[in-house]
């Protein structure tokens, strides 16, 4: 019952253009659909936020969106598509000057190209997440990214270099 009533309130939204109400739903029970392995659900409702988001002229508001809809398109394992919303994350943070988003919408990137196979370029953006972060003392994702790069060291053989980011 309480899928299809997260389904009908979104459709409702979307469909009526409340704006506010769309780009909200997907936030609040994004957490219980991907519990319940609802990932098609969770698109139908974070397409459209993306949408109110524009429509409300909210940059911030699109960012996360987008973000939230790359991470979901990683988990489903669709990473091309992820990085490809990663991507306008990455972007929309850099013109607007939101360094937090930056440095997170960096980590996604890193992580969808790191399933690619794309070491090289992920292991920068990782480091682009560490530079940005630790000018605001965000240690807890310079940590996360320390130990990303770590285990982008081991995908490569890197073994030694690995440790010395997961030690």
């Amino acid at each position: 019952v309480g899928i299809a009533v997260a389904e009908l309130a979104a459709s409702l939204a979307a469909r009526e253009q409340l704006d506010r109400h769309t780009l909200q739903l997907p936030r609040h029970i994004g957490n219980y659909l991907v519990i319940g392995h609802h990932i098609n659900e969770l698109f139908a409702m974070q397409e459209p936020a993306v949408e109110a988001a524009r429509r409300l002229g909210d940059p911030a508001a699109e960012a996360l969106s987008l973000s939230h809809l790359s991470i979901t398109y990683y988990m489903a394992g669709r990473y091309r598509l992820g990085l490809e919303y990663a991507n306008q994350t990455l972007a929309l943070a850099q013109a607007s000057g939101d360094t937090a988003g930056e440095g997170y919408a960096h980590v996604a990137v890193s992580l969808l190209l790191q399933r690619l196979g794309r070491y090289s370029e992920a292991d920068a953006h990782e480091a682009a997440a560490i530079n940005l972060r630790s000018a605001s003392h965000d240690y807890r994702l310079v940590v996360i990214c320390l130990a990303n790069r770590g285990r982008i060291r081991l995908a490569r053989n890197q073994f030694a270099d690995a440790w010395r980011f997961l030690d």
